[in-house]
């Protein structure tokens, strides 16, 4: 073999190697593991239809809302029971909370227009002194980014309100409506370094905006079809930038990629593990661990995300002619 055929072969083997490495690298498929689930508060028996979940990066826990037995619940990351917390004071049905970086827990409850600021064991200090905030205020989704900034989803004004870890107002965006950074009916909120996400229950499912507020997409629509939704509830970001999305009428958890395209759904209704039966809210540990909230089952499941191997495609059997 000439030394330019040599070349020219060994380009071929390289480039066919690349391709192969790289097929081996993307031939994965994201599979739902479920590991445990909570069922009960520590000495104050099982748990009422619970509607919120947080992780707490900070001090490795996992924090449930109760609202039924006016109650919160905290679990180490792998679901043993640490503490319940009974907030007292004027915290009534709890349904959603988050963890601040300095230990204190933010609680939404039947009140809708204020944040209960709860010590670190779960106490009542005081409502937080937000400014934006009005008489009119619906709120109905909250959560704490890595840098401790507050989002706040007021569906009455249809906005997303961000605060910062000095609780001061740096952001507000959105205007209620159906439409393109519209918002009527908040669910879920989630945040990182690049963006905001924010489900709608009403509008339009799911909408990425930047971290100035500025709409970047939007995908999902309340119809038939795999990547869509009846009722979509909590969201959350993995370590991947994957968006996990609930829907609480399919009983279902729906996983995005990053840019909004559809890569799996898991759950579907039932009460062993792995199905889901009306999921409210969800959580990622940023590890690869999600802690799904689920209301009818009252309990929260403990999934690990894992990367297996993708099926073999299979060949399509050849067309038969049935003409003579």
């Amino acid at each position: 073999m000439s030394r330019a055929r040599r070349i020219v072969a060994a380009g071929l083997v390289a480039l066919l190697g690349g391709a192969l490495a790289a097929s081996a690298q993307t031939a994965t498929r994201l599979y739902l593991h479920p590991v445990t689930s909570m069922f009960e508060h520590l000495e104050a028996g099982r748990f009422g239809p619970v509607r919120g979940v947080c992780y707490d990066r900070w001090r490795d826990e996992v924090w449930v809302a109760d609202p039924q037995n006016d109650l919160l619940a905290v679990f180490d990351r792998d679901g043993i029971p640490l503490h319940t917390a009974r907030p007292g004071g004027n915290v009534v049905r709890p349904f959603r909370v988050a963890v601040a970086p300095d230990g204190s827990v933010l609680v939404l409850d039947e009140d809708h227009r204020r944040v209960a600021q709860l010590d670190w064991r779960g106490e009542m200090i005081s409502d937080l002194e937000l400014p934006g905030l009005t008489p009119e205020s619906n709120l109905t989704a909250i959560t704490i980014d890595a840098d401790g900034n507050l989002y706040l989803g007021d569906s009455a004004a249809g906005q997303v309100l961000v605060y910062g870890p000095d609780r001061r107002l740096r952001l507000r965006f959105g205007e209620r409506g159906t439409g393109r950074g519209e918002l009527t009916a908040i669910a879920g909120i989630a945040a990182d370094a690049r963006r905001i996400v924010v489900v709608d229950s009403v509008g339009i499912p799911v909408q990425v905006f930047s971290r100035r507020g500025e709409w970047q997409r939007g995908f999902g629509a309340h119809t038939l079809g795999v990547e869509n939704f009846s009722l979509p509830a909590g969201v959350t970001l993995d370590a991947e930038g994957r968006i996990i999305v609930l829907d609480s009428i399919r009983q279902e958890i729906k996983v995005f990629d990053a840019d909004g395209r559809f890569l799996d759904r898991f759950g579907g209704g039932g009460a062993g593990p792995g199905s889901v039966y009306f999921p409210e809210d969800v959580a990622s540990d940023g590890r690869g661990r999600l802690y799904v909230a689920e209301r009818a089952n009252r309990r929260v499941q403990v999934f690990d995300e894992l990367e297996l191997p993708a099926p073999a495609r299979q060949r399509r059997a050849p067309r038969r002619s049935w003409r003579r």
